[in-house]
């Protein structure tokens, strides 16, 4: 009988060592397999155009220290489930690996992308679903074409002509993008629209004024200010804006700059950032010491008070407030729309452009050929600019609108109520109060901090601007002012120092007279009551206007020229403004005639004006000084001293006219 092999125990350990070894790969596997999937899912995918949409335009938390630009890039693209590829060939090396710093709240990622890439002349490109990170030049060759539609006009008649809505987006937007030899961009227009063949940051721009245009015209009757509502870009832009109207408090004691930015996007719920770039260029340290104690003022005041020693500026773009220099602002030309619907009278749409550019940053138009930048469609003014000029011209506006909708009866109109206005009055008025002092080699500044207490006004001293001029803000003051004026008393005090007291981000500013004479302010004069009692002269009517160049609209030659122009309904063929035709006779019609005079009669006001006052002021002398007679008012640049001369002499006139002699 046969006998079984003994059992060894070596073979009993090798089968579990195999079986264990068996079991733990498995399960190793199993692990592995499982990290994988997880690196898969953290890990970014190329997604659809519109999920990438979606995920740039989503509000994000962004807090970077000193990370290097690419590194930055990739987490914050990350973050949102995006795919990010980098152009390695588009940049030097050094620009990725330069650390930046970056603390905002709320704000879309493509903003975030803009504003870490735009100042180092990156671009971004939304490509089959990933981003493609490369520089500006190389962006400019990458071209997608997008179908426009010609907007509807307000009065029902129809859509923007083709032609018309061509000219103005090649005028306003990205001007050097379009065509041979500046850019590549074309404009190809249809029956119902346009197609436009240009760069993804381009056609952001378009978009962003086609909706200015449906704002707009979302208000048939007008909008009660002509920036509004369609002047920011975004949501986070026209909150930026609003909260720059709002009264704050300023208290900083060798405080630096980065800082005190940071405490006031805190109080302000809003979004600050420094272009430390653009300082450091400038030699200017984000550590700079504040000393500033301002009482209550609006944002925008404030800070222009606080920026005015480094001279800095802001400008707001992508949802936040960027801190930077005036050179880097000029560079930043954005197109606006403005509603002149309640202003011009007919389609004087010429007189309209002449005011702006003759009165708003003069030197900031080409000379030869007049604004090109100011595009015309029914009711709407379409100005590519700075945002400091398009400030002005929303101003300027502003007021005028506020004129010309108050009831006739109640004009001439007070100030317009916004609150620059308001504060400029309340200053003015507190000038008129009478003060009683006595005072014995007491220092300046304690002086003029007691008058603004005393008489409850904001006054700040331009410190920087008497330091270099030498004089102390401890100079000696003595002054016995008995039943004077502020205003009086504030000249006694500071015409031996050579300093001056103006209106100035709604304070009043102590500072040198070189520095007043070399600041303008826009001033709007209602002067209808006066206007209505100068006889009408009809000769003087038609040597004025035939005297004019031909064509001298805000697109001919005669730009710098006071031409005005009669427009027709036809002057409107399918949206489109076309040449106008010269006025050599008044009107027939009672009514346009009575404006015609009333226009002519305002003119005559402001001939009369430029001819008696500070005659070295004014452009035609070389000075920095303009008047112009815009339908029944008057529009000045002009110092302060010449505005509170022309103040007074339309209360002489008003005196001898209105009231009689």
């Amino acid at each position: 009988m046969a006998r079984s092999a003994p059992f060894k125990p070596t073979v009993l350990i090798v089968v579990v060592c195999i079986v264990a070894a068996i079991v733990v790969g498995a399960l190793d596997g199993v692990q592995e397999t499982r990290d994988t999937d997880v690196e898969t899912e953290q890990a970014p995918m190329s997604l659809t155009a519109s999920q990438l949409r979606q995920a740039l335009d989503r509000q994000v938390d962004v807090d970077i220290d000193g990370l290097p630009l690419k590194r930055a890039i990739e987490l914050t693209a990350t973050e949102q489930g995006i795919l990010v590829r980098f152009d390695e060939t588009a940049f030097n090396d050094d620009i990725f690996t330069e650390p930046v710093t970056m603390h905002l709240k709320q704000i879309a990622l493509r903003d975030v992308l803009s504003l870490l890439l735009v100042p180092r002349g990156g671009a971004y490109v939304e490509n089959r679903g990933t981003l493609l990170v490369t520089s500006e030049s190389s962006a400019a060759h990458m071209l997608e074409t997008h179908f426009y539609r010609l907007p509807d006009l307000v009065d029902g008649d129809g859509p923007v002509d083709a032609e018309s809505m061509t000219y103005l987006i090649l005028r306003n937007v990205a001007r050097d993008s379009w065509g041979q030899p500046f850019g590549q961009g074309t404009i190809t227009d249809v029956e119902n629209g346009l197609w436009v063949r240009q760069t993804q940051a381009v056609h952001r721009e378009l978009q962003n004024l086609y909706r200015q245009l449906d704002r707009f015209y979302g208000h048939p009757g007008g909008c009660d200010y002509p920036a509004q509502p369609g002047a920011p870009a975004s949501a986070q832009d026209l909150a930026i804006s609003l909260r720059l109207e709002q009264p704050i408090q300023v208290d900083f004691v060798d405080k630096p700059l980065v800082d005190a930015l940071h405490e006031l996007a805190n109080r302000c719920r809003i979004n600050i950032w420094l272009d430390e770039q653009s300082l450091s260029d400038e030699g200017i340290s984000p550590d700079s010491p504040i000393n500033d104690d301002i009482e209550e003022i609006s944002l925008k005041a404030a800070l222009h008070t606080m920026f005015l020693p480094w001279q800095l500026t802001f400008v707001v773009e992508h949802g936040v407030l960027v801190v930077t220099t005036p050179r880097i602002a000029e560079e930043k030309e954005i197109a606006r729309i403005y509603d002149v619907r309640r202003i011009i009278v007919g389609e004087d749409y010429d007189s309209i452009c002449n005011l702006i550019g003759t009165t708003v940053a003069p030197d900031s138009w080409p000379a030869s050929t007049g604004p090109v930048q100011i595009g015309v469609l029914p009711g709407m003014l379409v100005v590519s600019q700075t945002q400091s000029v398009h400030a002005e011209i929303a101003q300027l506006l502003f007021d005028i609108q506020r004129i010309r909708t108050t009831p006739r009866i109640q004009r001439p109109a007070p100030m317009p109520s916004n609150r620059q206005r308001r504060a400029e009055a309340r200053i003015q008025q507190s000038l008129s109060e009478n003060v009683n002092l006595v005072l014995n080699d007491e220092p300046l500044f304690g002086v003029l901090k007691t008058l603004a207490k005393m008489h409850d006004i904001l006054l700040w001293l331009d410190k920087v601007t008497l330091f270099d001029e030498g004089i102390s803000p401890d100079s000696p003051v003595s002054i016995t002012a008995s039943g004077v004026t502020l205003e009086s008393c504030l000249q006694t005090i500071l015409k031996p120092l050579d300093l001056v007291a103006i209106y100035d981000n709604e304070q009043l500013r102590i500072t040198t007279r070189r520095i007043a004479e070399e600041e303008c302010t826009i001033r709007v004069y209602d002067v209808v009551d006066l206007a209505e009692k100068i006889e009408p002269d009809p000769a003087a009517h038609r040597q004025r206007h035939n005297h004019q160049r031909q064509g001298g609209g805000f697109q001919g030659d005669g730009f710098r020229g006071q031409g005005q122009f009669q427009v027709g309904p036809d002057d409107f063929q399918g949206g489109r403004y076309v040449r106008p035709v010269p006025v050599v006779d008044p009107p027939i019609d009672p009514a346009v005639q009575e404006r015609y005079r009333i226009a002519d009669a305002t003119q005559q006001i402001a001939d009369t004006l430029r001819s008696d006052l500070a005659i070295e002021t004014w452009d035609g002398t070389g000075g920095p000084g303009s008047i112009d007679a815009f339908q029944d008012v008057l529009v000045v640049r002009q110092t302060e001293a010449v505005h509170k001369k022309i103040a007074r002499r339309l209360q002489e006139m008003r005196r001898t006219l209105v009231d009689g002699p």
